[in-house]
């Protein structure tokens, strides 16, 4: 059970620079608070670019960077009793991820930097409607020599007000 809260202030800036090409810059800070000794209590600082591209007035094609720094989580498991990575001071057993096979795994915070690539595009379907793909690549590396990699994929329906 990963009972947990989040709140996060982000600023960012933006110009349009022709007429279907647009970049913004920004910042992000991330809070995180939550049960299991402290496991899930993070804090990050973000920096954020995007590029947008007008393939037509209803599509927008667009690449965002992210590099964050500060507190993250991760997993390791326990096996033939031995850490796949170093013992850190905060971690807890996290039976939802644990596989049939009975290996231990374990969620813990370390100290980190990560770095994000999305690629995608978003397409207006209606006058308030729109639909968003994005494939996403990330790195992340921790203390103790951790590292992380690995590619994700969303899809999206927004609703503007």
């Amino acid at each position: 059970m990963r009972d947990r809260w989040e709140w996060s202030g982000r600023a960012l800036a933006g110009a349009r620079l022709t007429d279907r090409l647009s970049a913004s810059l920004g910042y992000q800070y991330g809070l995180t608070r939550g049960a299991q000794w402290g496991v899930w209590n993070t804090d990050t600082h973000a920096l954020l670019t995007s590029l947008q591209y007008a393939l037509t007035p209803k599509v927008n094609l667009f690449v965002d960077y992210r590099l964050t720094v500060g507190k993250h989580n991760a997993t390791a498991a326990w096996s033939q009793g031995r850490w796949s990575y170093p013992a850190y001071d905060v971690r807890w057993r996290d039976k939802a991820l644990e596989a049939d096979t009975g290996v231990a795994v374990y969620a813990y915070r370390m100290d980190g930097v990560s770095h994000q690539v999305a690629v995608g595009g978003a397409w207006d379907v209606g006058h308030r409607w729109g639909l968003e793909l994005a494939g996403r690549y990330f790195v992340l590396d921790g203390e103790a020599g951790a590292s992380y990699q690995g590619l994700g994929g969303s899809i999206g329906a927004n609703y503007r007000f």
